[in-house]
């Protein structure tokens, strides 16, 4: 079973978005509601990381999967940038950092009904539902930059 080495794999993109949050929340605090809104959600996929370090040692079974995922952080996020168009690629990448993070809440959850572990559904959706309001936010802050960058600034 690779259910425990998945879990690690979640937790690792967890880590990297709980760190992107922060930068974002530190770097862009001039912007409104970023740093407050920003510090919360990477506080949430911090309690994530803590969850599933707890799970990790319950469903610790089987061997490691051999594949990595490709896209982390290092590839994806490069830091901060300056200005408004340096946030609107920020929050980009964030948010495609915060889409990894959903889908491996969903494949968890997915695998947990298969092995009829309710209380390990209970906690993926409980924590796939709260990755899915870091994306609205993120979302939400997109859809407000990006006029304001692509054409206001033009």
């Amino acid at each position: 079973m690779h259910l425990w080495s998945y879990m690690r794999l979640l937790q690792e993109s967890e880590e990297e978005l709980a760190e992107a949050l922060a930068v974002l929340a530190e770097y862009h605090e001039r912007e409104p509601d970023i740093r407050a809104t920003a510090t919360l959600l990477a506080g949430w996929s911090r309690q994530h990381v803590q969850v599933l370090s707890a799970l990790g040692e319950r469903y610790k079974l089987g061997e490691c999967l051999e594949h990595r995922f490709e896209t982390g952080a290092q590839q994806l996020f490069h830091g901060p940038r300056e200005r408004r168009h340096g946030l609107l690629c920020d929050l980009h990448e964030t948010w495609l950092l915060n889409q990894r993070v959903l889908l491996g809440w969903t494949v968890l959850e997915q695998a947990a009904r298969a092995l009829c572990h309710r209380d390990l559904v209970a906690i993926c959706a409980r924590m796939g539902s709260e990755s899915d309001r870091q994306l609205g936010w993120l979302r939400a802050r997109i859809i407000e930059v990006a006029p304001q960058v692509l054409i206001a600034s033009a």
